[in-house]
């Protein structure tokens, strides 16, 4: 398991039992689900269609989520979920066409190109960077270490379940637009902030990747481009893609509809941040001199040349 292309197989075959135990259970549980019609729905116990579609679709996320976790019990490597993050939402997107039968509208495609395009770049980033099955997010390391007795619950909980819900909350904005009527103007402004984040985000991963690459770089901290001016510009892009969903979606706004930005954001803010801020200062002793240049850890600010630069 430590050539990478065997590695990458596994994973790919790790998604694709995941993809059709979801499909399945989808399948098989529709009618309980989905249908008016049908004696044992949740519909016809009184959920509405809307939200049986909604939770039906959420509950195979969790099949799948749960069979990638299996999966990371086997390898003994949380990681087997990392591009998790970027290969369920186009999956979701289309199981909410699926499941609720709901129109094609060519509108649809100012959101959904950008983020399919989003997917994929992020999608490819971290095949980029994967090692293979013997390598570990260096966080996922650092619970195991420290809470061996729970990490298990953690792994299921923490690595994997918590960013599912949080994903899947990411999309729920666009449930509504696909059964509502689309609104050209907020698409085309939802479609702008997302590609926009999409390509920001890339741009800031480019440029730490070259950065990393230059041997005199070694034990420094990168302060240029984007990184000029925010300490995690690359987070500020992801943050940004679930909000130009959101906004996308916003004339077909559901009491649900911000759940998904507002959480990411908050996943972000006090638990991403700061776990990777703590790994720098230890990391990098010039780290807190790096904080006090670029005070803004997300969004970006212009700062002045102070240092010559």
């Amino acid at each position: 398991m430590k050539s990478k292309i065997y590695s990458l197989l596994i994973v790919l075959g790790v998604y694709a039992v995941a993809a059709a135990g979801a499909i399945v259970f989808a399948w098989l549980l529709k009618p309980y689900f989905y249908d008016p019609n049908h004696i044992q729905s949740l519909n016809y116990k009184g959920l509405s269609p809307f939200f049986g579609g909604l939770l039906l679709i959420l509950a195979a996320d969790i099949v799948a989520t749960l069979i990638v976790f299996f999966f990371s019990l086997i390898f003994k490597n949380a990681s087997v979920y990392d591009p998790y993050w970027s290969v369920a939402p186009p999956l979701i997107v289309a199981g909410f066409y699926l499941v609720t039968g709901a129109i094609f509208n060519p509108l649809h495609l100012f959101i959904l190109i950008p983020l399919a395009f989003w997917a994929v770049r992020l999608t490819y980033n971290w095949c980029r960077e994967f090692k293979n099955l013997k390598w570990q997010d260096w966080r996922y390391t650092r619970y195991k270490e420290s809470f061996p007795k729970i990490y298990i619950l953690i792994n299921l909980t923490g690595i994997m379940l918590m960013p599912t819900l949080l994903v899947f909350a990411g999309t729920i904005p666009l449930y509504y637009l696909l059964l509502g009527k689309p609104d050209a103007a907020a698409l085309i402004v939802g479609s702008a902030v997302v590609l926009f984040a999409a390509v920001y985000q890339a741009v800031a991963d480019c440029q730490m990747r070259k950065f990393r690459k230059h041997p005199d770089n070694a034990g420094k901290c990168i302060d240029n481009g984007l990184w000029r001016y925010s300490r995690h510009p690359n987070y500020f892009g992801e943050i940004a893609i679930w909000f130009g969903v959101f906004i996308a979606a916003l004339p077909n706004f559901g009491w649900l509809s911000p759940i998904g930005c507002l959480t990411i954001l908050l996943l972000f803010v006090f638990i991403s941040v700061p776990l990777m801020e703590g790994k720098m200062l230890k990391k990098h002793p010039r780290y807190r001199e790096y904080q006090k240049k670029v005070r803004s850890a997300l969004i970006p600010f212009w700062r002045a040349k102070t240092d010559g630069k």
